[in-house]
């Protein structure tokens, strides 16, 4: 099959994607909306598939992602069960040349088990998991599972530029591939008249530290530092009822606005400061870039390659801990200009590295990539 404007053949990529309750979160299957949308407007011979539960179509469309250049598939009934035999279904009657798997998720595994039976389907998988190197050292079902999975996978597509460094990972050789850089949409997050908010984004569960932000503003509480800012945590998760507890057991009732909404922008566009505190990784999070777009001054725990975004012009890099927390706020508190510098360099730099044209050629190779493993394999069976 070729496509209409030239002799280029179509690659026709599924990307699959299973989304779930609570709904805040989802930063790689919103990154992977954004980036095939743009990468299908970019590139005539790709024609991509995506294909996901009605739950999952809903809260992107809910963040206002476009996805006018995809095909997009609704896989009802929403049960595991049923879910993967209506994907097996989709996936053999769309004779897709390679399906992308974004995240790993259990409810998958009769579907990574129909791919390892039916071999002339060709995928990719994505390692978008901060502890996937932790979880494969280990001895557990899961760490059978997860290099189970990439073992099996005709390409791999990495997240982290320092899992390049692991010995199982380069013992794949040539079919590993390291992400360039991550991306949002700078058009879409911007910003607009700032107000004294210090913002938290992300799922609710101890990995992002969402306590310590309360613990760091109950110690700037005691020393009166917190006089009319207001400190948003914007989420969802299974510490929701626990943080609500901390804050009125701290009695900080009247600093602290909870929210919960798949969209980002209206809290962003307004804060000041936001806060990535994740005990393993802050690189790509879709929601620290969405803050930089709109020109937050950035705290972030120092791990992992946090550093490549979160640059000295941009803000203060923190240890894991609430007191070193409380002393970063305190100094950005109560200082206009370094704050509002470090919010327009914190655009800047994520507008002139973070850019989705260089993530979405990247893609459209890895793409090919797989086109022409599908293609030689087909040549060999022919043989």
């Amino acid at each position: 099959m070729f496509n209409k404007n030239g002799d280029d053949p179509v690659i026709k990529i599924g990307i699959v994607m299973y989304g779930k309750k609570p709904s805040v979160g989802g930063g790689a299957e919103r990154r992977f909306a954004r980036l095939s949308n743009f990468a299908a407007a970019q590139y005539p011979s790709l024609e991509i598939h995506l294909i996901a539960n009605r739950y999952l179509i809903d809260l992107l469309r809910q963040s206002e992602i476009c996805m006018s250049n995809l095909v997009i598939h609704e896989i009802e009934p929403d049960t595991p069960l049923l879910f993967n035999i209506r994907l097996i279904q989709v996936v053999t009657d769309l004779h897709l040349s390679c399906v992308h798997l974004v995240l790993f998720q259990k409810m998958l595994l009769p579907f990574y088990g129909w791919l390892r039976m039916n071999t002339q389907i060709h995928y990719i998988q994505t390692i978008a998991d901060s502890s996937f190197i932790d979880i494969i050292k280990g001895k557990s079902l899961r760490g059978f599972l997860y290099r189970s999975i990439v073992g099996n996978a005709d390409l791999v597509d990495c997240l982290y530029p320092r899992f390049g460094q692991n010995e199982w990972l380069s013992e794949l050789g040539s079919k590993v591939r390291i992400t360039p850089c991550s991306f949002t949409d700078f058009t879409y997050f911007s910003p607009r008249s700032k107000e004294d908010v210090v913002a938290f984004v992300g799922r609710l569960v101890s990995d992002k530290n969402p306590l310590f932000l309360v613990e760091a503003a109950n110690i700037l509480n005691k020393q009166n530092l917190v006089r009319d800012w207001t400190f948003v945590i914007l989420g969802d998760g299974p510490l929701l009822n626990v943080i609500v507890d901390d804050i009125k057991r701290k009695g900080l009732e009247s600093s602290f606005l909870i929210l919960s909404a798949y969209s980002s922008r209206e809290v962003l566009s307004k804060s000041s400061i936001f806060v990535s505190l994740q005990k393993r990784e802050n690189y790509p999070s879709q929601s620290l870039l969405e803050a930089m777009s709109c020109e937050n001054a950035i705290i972030a725990t120092n791990v992992g390659d946090t550093c490549r975004i979160v640059t000295p012009e941009c803000g203060l890099v923190v240890d894991d801990s609430p007191r070193d927390l409380a002393r970063a706020l305190a100094i950005l508190m109560n200082d206009d200009a370094l704050r509002k510098g470090f919010g327009a360099n914190a655009r800047s730099f994520a507008s002139r590295t973070q850019r989705l044209d260089t993530a979405a050629e990247y893609m459209f190779h890895l793409w090919q990539e797989a086109y022409r493993i599908g293609r030689t394999s087909d040549d060999h069976a022919e043989q």
